[in-house]
Order: structure tokens, then sequence, then C-alpha cells
């Protein structure tokens, strides 16, 4: 189980967490569009991979990252 209560939790587990959404994404040919809402990192870099493989695709891709020191609307813990 992770502890998401730690924004170094959050961003040291974004990485299989971006490769993991890559993976699920792959199987989505015809996909245009992509909002995935707000990302359990502070790093905006954690899931550039992502961003650049469906870029690549054709794929219009955004989110957003938690914001350092205020109540994330994902998890509900405070980043630091």
């Amino acid at each position: 189980m992770i502890d998401t209560s730690s924004s170094l939790n959050l961003d040291k587990n974004s990485l299989s967490r971006s490769e993991e959404l890559e993976s699920t994404l792959e199987r989505f040919k015809h996909l245009k569009k992509l909002d995935l809402g707000v990302l359990p990192t502070t790093n905006q870099q954690a899931y550039d991979s992502v961003k650049i493989g469906l870029e690549e695709r054709g794929v219009e891709v955004e989110w957003k990252c938690c914001r350092a020191l205020l109540r994330c609307p994902v998890c509900q813990t405070m980043h630091g």
C-alpha cells in the first residue's frame, strides 16, 4: 500500500504510475483528446513521457499537478 500522505512518496511512485498510464493508453488507438484532471504529483515533469508519447500520436493532452502547500483534490492531503 502506498502512503499518499507524503509528496515524496507521490513523486517517487509517479514514474511507475506514468509507465502504467502509458501502457493503458496504448490500447486506445483512436484517442484524440485526453484530460487527466489532477495527477498525484507536485512535479510537472513526472508525466512528461506520457504527454510526449501521446502528442506524437496526435493526441491533445492536458492535466494539472497537485499544488504544493494546498490541499490536494485527489488525495485530500497537503503536499510540501
